[in-house]
């Protein structure tokens, strides 16, 4: 940016000085000169404002979760034992960990999920061991649940030092 501004006021002072000359040569050099300072400056002007990074603001963390939709002939061919089709599948879907969870259970145990107002709880068991973080999830969880409709899901990974929890959904309608 500071080149910019050297470039641009350069340039202003050597047209201003090539436009009060009073010879042809040394005005149209000087207005020349100037021009390409101008020039200079303003693409200086131009960088420095595409590099320019927005000023980071304090954000809380945002889980955004993709599903991968299941392609609608492999949903015809494999439909349960009572004729549901797989809709959806997530994978690695943080929760927020219960404050009470005792981080015994193993990936591959199966999750079971409960409504609590708009929140989406997980249980393996007996015990809650979190909750879905991402309101979008928790609405589908629980529509689906509503519906009677069948959700498979477990434990993907339990990692006590980072206080993580992840599992895997599937919806089958």
């Amino acid at each position: 940016m500071k080149k910019a501004i050297i470039f641009l006021a350069l340039g202003a002072l050597f047209l201003a000085a090539g436009a009060t000359q009073k010879t042809g040569e040394a005005q149209l050099g000087g207005m020349a000169v100037g021009a390409v300072l101008v020039i200079i400056g303003i693409r200086h002007l131009m960088k420095a404002r595409k590099q320019k990074k927005p000023a980071a603001k304090k954000q809380r963390e945002v889980q955004t979760v993709q599903p991968v939709v299941a392609p609608p002939a492999q949903a015809r061919e494999e439909p349960d034992a009572e004729g549901r089709t797989l809709r959806y599948m997530y994978d690695d879907v943080r929760l927020r960990p219960d404050p009470d969870y005792s981080w015994v259970d193993m990936p591959g145990d199966e999750v079971t999920y409960r409504m609590h107002g708009d929140t989406a709880e997980a249980w393996a068991g007996d015990e809650r061991i979190g909750t879905i973080r991402n309101e979008t999830l928790s609405g589908m969880i629980s529509d689906y649940l509503r519906r009677g409709d069948r959700i498979v899901s477990q434990i993907s990974d339990v990692d006590e030092e980072s206080h993580t929890l992840t599992v895997d959904l599937a919806f089958w309608r």
